[in-house]
């Protein structure tokens, strides 16, 4: 499914950059993300 033709894979790297660079933050701006179903 793509979302805003967005690919799932792409967002999947987004998250994992989200973690390496907020770190601490990182579990706030996933949680959000995870609400939106990415």
């Amino acid at each position: 499914m793509q979302v805003f033709g967005i690919e799932p894979q792409y967002l999947k790297k987004i998250r994992v950059v989200m973690k390496d660079n907020f770190k601490g933050q990182a579990s706030t701006h996933l949680g959000e993300i995870d609400l939106i179903g990415y």
